[in-house]
């Protein structure tokens, strides 16, 4: 995972983060205990299956745009999964 911070001026910021320190089993049980504080209920199976999706979309796709944000100061935000 990358996340990408450019400033309007020469200020940029790249952080990148090991996908296995985000995609894995301990952050899918954590998602699906604040789900469920919310109310909405997943299977513990749904969300396994959801992450190998998610792991087999991204190694065919590398440069996977997850989120990205620009303002009007020539600010923008990056997220690669």
């Amino acid at each position: 995972m990358q996340i990408v911070v450019r400033d309007g001026d020469d200020t940029n910021i790249r952080l990148r983060i090991p996908t296995g320190l985000v995609l894995n089993r301990i952050i899918v049980l954590v998602a699906r205990t604040v789900l469920k504080s919310q109310g909405i209920d997943v299977p513990r199976e749904a969300a396994l299956h959801f992450l190998a999706e998610i792991r087999t979309y991204q190694r065919h796709h590398r440069d996977w745009v997850l989120a990205e944000v620009h303002r009007s100061g020539g600010m923008e935000i990056i997220v690669k999964l």
